[in-house]
């Protein structure tokens, strides 16, 4: 049955036109490891233990996974057209369509096989009480920032590993050696009159 599954996964892979190069690994390992039983099935049992916990499946399968609390990830699979490199193991994404995770709201970007590693927690989207309400910093995400470098003008190369920092409220991108000489605060950029940064928001005790 795990075979057929996995068979099944791959086939609608394959019809979405997603690199399955990897994929049938990645599934078997997934499958086998919430079959606990280790009885070649997945029951409902099963699958409430482990599948719906599982980011990767539940991604792979198409299936949103709700953000739970502050500081979660929001998985989408993601096609570069650039040379990309994991955040977590700073290895290359490799394959010809959907190479790798990227976050949603931080653009995090992982392997799948990566996505359930100890991985850094995604953005704050509030302050967690007033004393953190005074001035926010930068939040910088590295590499694959295929683009100019915001204050020497000169371009990011991508295809050299995790190079280059982007800084997910304000959206400068700026080289390694060029961030040390731009203050740490962040004042939302451009689009600041737009956009509502998490030092504006925090909760009221009633």
């Amino acid at each position: 049955e795990l075979d057929r599954i996995i068979n099944q996964m791959v086939h609608v892979a394959e019809y979405l036109e997603w690199d399955s190069t990897e994929l049938r690994p990645i599934l078997k390992e997934m499958m086998e490891e919430i079959d606990y039983d280790r009885d070649g099935t997945v029951t409902l049992e099963e699958w409430i233990r482990g599948g719906l916990t599982t980011i990767p499946l539940l991604v792979l399968l198409g299936m949103d996974t709700n953000v739970q609390e502050d500081g979660q990830h929001v998985w989408r699979l993601k096609h570069f057209n650039k040379p990309a490199y994991c955040n977590y193991c700073h290895t290359m994404l490799l394959g010809v369509r959907k190479q790798g995770l990227s976050c949603s709201l931080c653009k995090y970007t992982v392997h799948e096989r990566c996505v359930s590693k100890d991985i850094a927690a995604c953005i704050s989207t509030y302050a967690k009480s007033r004393r953190h309400t005074n001035a926010m910093q930068h939040i910088w995400i590295e590499g694959n920032s295929p683009t100019k470098c915001d204050r020497c003008h000169r371009s990011i190369k991508c295809y050299q590993g995790l190079t280059g920092l982007h800084c997910v409220w304000c959206q400068i991108t700026l080289h390694n050696k060029c961030a040390s000489n731009v203050k740490p605060e962040c004042d939302g950029g451009a689009l600041r009159d737009h956009t509502l940064l998490p030092s504006y928001i925090c909760p009221v005790v009633l």
